[in-house]
């Protein structure tokens, strides 16, 4: 049964038949999430192709395709991550065929010397044409858990969304010929793609919203699946997600079941029997801490003491420049497709006094989404404002650039004070991060946020790699906005200021219908990036 805010629906279920293959994006994103800070991630977007209307589910689709049940096994830079088992039946709604899907997904890893669990439950219900009826989605990381329900009411779904105990309600548009949480497997099972034949469509994901793929069958290759040497058909997905590019293959029989994927050069899954599944589950080695760090080779100790680092950037498959954004404090110089110069300079030294002129033109003023709560920056919580009650500057806002600056610091001071450290969590919003009082970088930058909306300070958070140890660890941190600079604050690290050592990749005040779309440039970085430090200045 399902049930979304009091409308039950019930379901008859056919008999079970074996073959298919889940949508294992979902599952994994999650972990890439956790890979991109410690959360979670749920995707949404778009791409410019061109869609080819003949590409949307066929209509009267071949029951056989859609009667399954599957598993995976999923691996993260080539280490076992974790299963996934997707369950897809003929069931009866409403007089109607329609397909009930469930869906189980459970992986393991480590984040910096904590173990951490990531489970998966989903059931939704879906029309012939590709079109839901309902659906939940639960996903729970460590302690925390996030949930999204919704169902399709005219041409719009009615989604409710929870992350860490923050609510919100979101109407998300419907597209013609979508097809819902299992896109690019019902397209291919319900009409096989020949060689050389290019495809377009849209789908909708549970916890990523609506993504639009361009697909094209490339070539035949032998891949082992198991003990199995198979020649199967390669189709390349140019998907894009939130504007940034998750190139994606699949390769799949003649029957259309893909046998085995792959996300971003980062994460593949392959077929596999229960009694595999599970056992990859049960040896995972994937490390989401130093693991996925980027080295250098160059000491950058004492790291926030630094007045200036020039790094260079060298990408495999992308270009820096493209990837990493300009800022007061930080220049990037194009050197070539794959290289770039990069000058990050201490924020530690700016205090608010000087009205130079601005090095770039980031933004002169902040928007709303920089000032007002938000669905994870939670700045008119009454927990968030009680805290915030321990500064002065509740009472008496802060006037001149000085005093704003100041203010700043007292913020990430405070926060840094009253955390406690913590991994393995999933993301929560500044008013749990303030009952709990326990967190990683995430939670401690995105009570920094609150605190200083709070007080009338327009803030948001940015993420990227900061030094530790002769490594880059993924991080997030604080950017409060002082006479139009957007200055960095660490409450993690309570430096009284930012140095050199923090090199910023993007930014969120979490305002999205899906809010960590936002983090979604980590993708482009994430095992693709070498970074040599050039020249240091104290």
């Amino acid at each position: 049964m399902l049930c979304l805010k009091g409308r039950q629906m019930t379901f008859h279920r056919s008999s079970p038949r074996n073959s298919a293959l889940s949508p294992w994006a979902a599952a994994l994103l999650c972990v890439l999430g956790l890979v991109a800070l410690g959360l979670p991630v749920l995707m949404s977007g778009c791409s410019d192709i061109e869609e080819d209307p003949s590409s949307g589910p066929a209509t009267g689709a071949n029951p056989d395709n859609l009667d399954a049940e599957h598993w995976e096994t999923i691996l993260i830079n080539g280490k076992s991550a974790g299963f996934q088992c997707l369950e897809i039946h003929p069931v009866e709604h409403e007089g109607e065929l329609a397909y009930r899907i469930d869906l189980l997904s459970e992986m393991k890893a480590t984040q910096f010397g904590t173990s951490l669990t990531i489970r998966i439950l989903g059931d939704a219900v879906m029309r012939p044409d590709g079109t839901p009826i309902s659906f939940h989605e639960t996903v729970q990381i460590g302690p925390d858990m996030q949930s999204i329900d919704g169902l399709l009411q005219g041409d719009s779904v009615q989604a409710i969304i929870n992350i860490g105990g923050a609510e919100q309600t979101q109407e998300i548009a419907w597209h013609d010929n979508a097809i819902f949480m299992i896109g690019v497997p019902f397209s291919l099972w319900t009409q096989p793609m020949s060689l050389g034949e290019t495809r377009a469509l849209r789908s909708f994901e549970l916890q990523q919203g609506m993504t639009q793929h361009q697909l094209r069958a490339k070539r035949k290759e032998t891949v082992r699946i198991g003990n199995r040497d198979l020649e199967l058909l390669r189709i390349e997905d140019a998907m894009q997600i939130g504007g940034i590019p998750v190139p994606t293959v699949y390769w799949a029989d003649a029957e259309g079941t893909i046998l085995k994927s792959s996300m971003g050069g980062i994460a593949e899954s392959y077929q596999a029997t229960r009694e595999e599944a599970l056992a990859v589950a049960s040896t995972s080695t994937v490390d989401l801490g130093f693991g996925i760090a980027v080295p250098v080779a160059r000491s950058l100790d004492p790291p926030h003491e630094t007045r200036s680092v020039r790094y260079r950037v060298s990408m495999r498959g992308d270009d820096p420049s493209a990837v990493f954004p300009e800022s007061d404090f930080q220049t990037v110089e194009r050197i070539d497709d794959h290289t770039a110069l990069m000058v990050v300079s201490a924020a530690s030294t700016y205090t608010g006094s000087d009205s130079g002129a601005l090095l770039t033109n980031e933004s002169a003023s902040a928007n709303a989404e920089d000032t007002e709560p938000t669905l994870l920056i939670t700045s008119d919580d009454p927990i968030v404002l009680r805290l915030a009650e321990k500064l002065s500057w509740s009472e008496t806002p802060p006037q001149t650039p000085e005093e704003a600056h100041q203010a700043a610091l007292d913020v990430v001071q405070l926060v840094h004070d009253k955390m406690q450290p913590g991994y393995g969590r999933g993301l929560v919003s500044a008013a749990e991060a303030a009952e709990s009082l326990s967190g990683d970088c995430t939670e401690h930058a995105i009570l920094a946020a609150a605190i200083a909306r709070s007080i009338g300070l327009p803030a948001r958070t940015a993420f990227g790699l900061v030094y530790v140890d002769q490594t880059f660890c993924f991080h997030m941190w604080t950017e409060v906005q002082i006479q139009g600079r957007w200055v960095p604050f660490d409450a993690t690290l309570s430096s009284r200021g930012v140095g050199a050592a923090h090199i910023k990749l993007a930014h969120s005040s979490f305002s999205e219908q899906f809010p960590l779309i936002e983090l979604l440039p980590t993708l482009r970085v994430l095992g693709k990036m070498d970074l040599e430090i050039v020249d240091i200045e104290r």
